[in-house]
């Protein structure tokens, strides 16, 4: 046999091994691709149903994991595993150390709430809040400097000395309809925020003093936030209304939460 012969005899042969090995790493990377597809699929959402829902989110969320409240004692958690859901959970149950992490006070508009009224003045101080009244039970500052910069009050009530909840309250419209349309529209944009729905109610003919306030409520074991519509109190004449937000620390703040600002 010449030479080209053998020459071209093991280029086929060379095309068949080579047609062979690229069939069987075409299989092994659809099988991969499937492996993956299955794995991101897992990873993509998770659905979970606990009492402690909320203070498992505290644990879970990190840089590429995200926790969503889809309501109360329900959420779903996205670039995690079932498997690490479930061990974080089982390690929150058993160590005491965490639960008292995942309460820890939450720290709102530059308030450390929680801390002892002495503690909490001096931050505020220190930030150039400037202190409008106070009195046994609460300090009213003319807004706080790292809260909404376009508040026209930002009110500290303490419990039992310590910082229960801040009441920022908002520039509002004087007719009844635009204040309550300000109130929806600060209510919806704090729904993106937090990614969930509030729980609202309003009395059929707006706030009012005697039957209460239009509210939109979030809540969970470490913070109770209310966007509110208030009716304030009024002379001879009916009074105005004043949207506000408040965050409140549950372990600290009265039942209704934070009050609002007159």
């Amino acid at each position: 046999m010449s030479a080209d012969a053998d020459a071209l005899g093991q280029v086929v042969e060379f095309d068949g091994v080579l047609d062979l090995e690229l069939s069987e790493v075409q299989a092994q990377l659809f099988e991969l691709k499937e492996k993956m597809q299955s794995l991101q699929d897992t990873v993509e959402r998770t659905v979970v149903r606990s009492p402690q829902a909320g203070a498992l989110t505290q644990l879970l969320r990190g840089p590429d994991i995200t926790v969503i409240s889809v309501e109360s004692g329900i959420v779903e958690v996205t670039g995690s595993t079932p498997e690490v859901i479930g061990e974080t959970a089982a390690a929150m149950a058993e160590d005491e150390l965490w639960q008292d992490k995942i309460l820890e006070p939450p720290v709102v508009a530059g308030v450390p709430l929680g801390r002892r009224r002495a503690d909490v003045e001096h931050v505020l101080q220190q930030q150039g809040a400037v202190v409008v009244q106070k009195d046994d039970e609460a300090t009213t500052y003319l807004g706080c400097p790292l809260g909404d910069g376009a508040a026209v009050t930002c009110v500290v009530m303490f419990q039992d000395e310590r910082a229960a909840s801040v009441t920022e309250v908002h520039p509002t419209p004087p007719e009844d309809d635009e204040a309550l349309a300000a109130w929806k529209v600060f209510a919806a944009r704090l729904a993106t925020e937090i990614g969930r729905d509030p729980v609202t109610s309003c009395p059929p003919t707006g706030p009012e003093r005697a039957t209460g306030d239009c509210t939109a409520i979030w809540a969970s074991e470490r913070l109770v936030i209310v966007v509110g519509a208030h009716r304030n109190a009024g002379g001879k004449h009916r009074g105005g209304i004043s949207v506000y937000t408040a965050w409140s620390y549950p372990p600290l703040a009265p039942e209704g939460g934070a009050a609002p600002g007159e």
